[in-house]
């Protein structure tokens, strides 16, 4: 769930989140924070090239073991 892992200072717009982090949530994230999730503190432009947001996606599924257990239709479409 977004906003909840302990040890992190999350903005109060990221804490009141109520969403589980998917693979398209994350690829929206990374297009433009601020406008996906208005009022967090990101400080950070966002990751324009769609194949660039796959790339990272990719990578974060793999990272964390989402990828064994991943729906198709939840990993965003070029």
């Amino acid at each position: 769930e977004a906003g909840t892992l302990e040890g992190f200072a999350y903005s109060p717009a990221l804490q009141e989140a109520d969403f589980i982090w998917t693979p398209d949530k994350v690829d929206h994230w990374l297009e433009n924070p601020r406008t996906f999730l208005p009022g967090n503190r990101m400080t950070f432009a966002g990751v324009r090239k769609p194949d660039d947001r796959l790339a990272v996606v990719a990578y974060l599924m793999s990272e964390t073991g989402f990828a064994a257990d991943a729906n198709p239709e939840d990993v965003p479409a070029e």
